[in-house]
């Protein structure tokens, strides 16, 4: 998969990143705004707050890890207001710009339109598949937006042909793709094997870890 980019204007800037200029920065950032309050977003807040550097999160949903039991995600958000991360939610970006080398992220809110402005601008909206350079319809192979489309053998529309981890879009996580794998091993010797998505252990690396399991 690679990170998501939403046709937002100005996010093409200088002091915009992705999750993976996020790890390559050779300095802190004495401010940074995250667009998105996802695993990845939230994850890289923790760390940036922690080393000083002044987190703003701008998240479009009502809150942030809606993936996540909200009796959860009120005890992180507790936590991470007291290092000074300021979370702002059911907003949306519509316009980035560069002024005096900050960037300036212009956000609607329910509460009429605000701008903020920091250092750095992270780019955390969740990652797509990365299948555009497969060739799939030369190969008949179907997908969606969401991914290459596979059954619970792992297996696409074209006997024998597999598809496994984030290419499919079921879900991203390192160790249902090592699942997925062992799956479409199975059933390309000859064996029977299937891939269940309704027992899936995850966790979100912030300093209090949250962790879950099942539906």
């Amino acid at each position: 998969a690679v990170p998501a980019v939403p046709p937002i204007p100005g996010i093409d800037s200088s002091q915009c990143i992705d999750s993976t200029g996020a790890l390559a920065l050779n300095k802190v950032p004495d401010s940074m705004i995250i667009i998105g309050g996802g695993v990845i977003g939230m994850e890289m807040a923790t760390i940036y707050a922690s080393l000083g550097t002044r987190i703003q999160v701008v998240e479009m949903m009502d809150r942030v890890l809606p993936m996540i039991d909200s009796e959860l995600t009120d005890i992180l958000i507790r936590d991470l207001k007291k290092k000074g991360v300021d979370i702002l939610t059911d907003a949306i970006v519509t316009e980035i710009r560069e002024q005096r080398g900050q960037a300036l992220v212009v956000v609607k809110t329910q509460s009429g339109e605000k701008k903020l402005s920091a250092e750095r601008v992270l780019v955390a909206i969740g990652r797509k598949p990365a299948i555009e350079a497969l060739c799939l319809d030369k190969a008949g192979i179907h997908y969606e937006r969401g991914g290459i489309t596979v059954n619970n053998k792992m297996e696409t529309n074209v006997a024998g042909v597999y598809a496994i981890g984030d290419c499919n879009g079921r879900v991203q996580l390192a160790h249902a793709a090592s699942a997925q794998g062992e799956v479409a091993a199975e059933n390309a010797m000859g064996n029977h094997a299937v891939f269940r998505d309704n027992a899936i252990p995850y966790c979100v690396y912030t300093p209090r870890e949250l962790a879950a399991v099942g539906l």
